[in-house]
């Protein structure tokens, strides 16, 4: 009996140095393979034109691995020759001295029109040649508005339906989907609204002592597919002046769109530029104003 137990140890350590040294051997080896999938960077545009506005913030950037720390201003492709023909001109656009607003058209005096198409041409300095186009969508018209002073409901477990506060525009035939964005102006100040002004200042909503929030976070975007809808009382991040905006995009904005707030990764296929990846797009858009008044001091 003595004997097995002994052949059974003997068996057992011997078994132990041989996994030990297989896994030695396959560590070694594993550092011998090649990297999996090399890293290859890619030159990303991000070009948006709006109708009534000047040609500015044509981003070109170039990928980084995920290895580092992204840093958009060592991203951001600073040589490349960029121009954008259309309306019968051609416009030669500059980089921006901040490095951080990409490419922009010096004459502001030039607003984007509706319905041109307009074409943008990157040549960078490899000579790789970046195209796309766009045809910027007919600007749409307010049909009814929300009330300047909307007032927050005091309570706000069971908050009612915002029934009388609704939005309707015209339609924009080229656009089968609108975007709605609504935006608190003013995160610090509040009272300087109101009449008479006061000194009470800005708070965010649902706000409590110690709750951790990007103050940044001041925009809350959505997609439909009508001409109108309701507010609802969860697209406001803040109290006090709201800034209320319909975009009719054309097809390269949507697809871009629908991408940015649905997934957190690039899919090439939704591309809009040849020679490189990104988008080309332009949207028009309507703006309104309104005052979320506090539910309580």
């Amino acid at each position: 009996m003595e004997i097995k137990k002994n052949n059974l140890s003997k068996k057992l350590y011997l078994l132990a140095i041989a996994s030990i040294l297989l896994s030695i051997s396959v560590l070694i080896n594993s550092c011998e393979d090649p990297v999996p999938v090399a890293y290859v960077q890619q030159t990303y545009v991000q070009g948006f034109l709006l109708v009534d506005s000047p040609i500015q913030n044509i981003l070109i950037m170039n990928s980084q691995p995920v290895t580092d720390s992204f840093n958009i201003k060592t991203s951001i492709v600073k040589d490349a020759t960029v121009k954008i023909t259309g309306d019968g001109r051609e416009f030669d656009l500059v980089i921006d001295t901040t490095g951080t607003q990409g490419y922009y058209f010096p004459d502001s005096t030039y607003l984007v029109k509706s319905g041109i198409t307009y074409k943008l041409e990157i040549k960078l300095k490899n000579n790789t040649l970046i195209t796309g186009e766009t045809t910027t969508p007919i600007k749409t018209q307010w049909i009814e508005k929300t009330p300047y002073f909307i007032n927050y409901p005091k309570d706000t477990i069971k908050l009612p339906p915002l029934d009388s506060v609704k939005l309707h525009w015209d339609t924009v035939h080229s656009t089968d989907y609108y975007l709605i964005s609504v935006r608190c102006l003013d995160t610090l100040y509040y009272g300087k609204y109101l009449s008479p002004p006061t000194n009470e200042m800005n708070r965010r909503i649902g706000y409590e002592p110690g709750m951790v929030y990007r103050p940044r976070d001041v925009t809350s975007w959505n997609v439909i597919p009508t001409t109108q809808t309701p507010i609802v009382w969860n697209v406001f991040k803040w109290y006090g002046l709201q800034e209320v905006s319909i975009y009719a995009p054309d097809y390269n904005y949507l697809r871009w769109f629908i991408q940015y707030i649905e997934n957190n990764q690039y899919n090439p296929l939704l591309s809009s530029v040849k020679g490189g990846i990104g988008v080309f797009g332009s949207a028009s858009v309507i703006r309104d104003t309104s005052f979320l008044i506090k539910n309580q001091p």
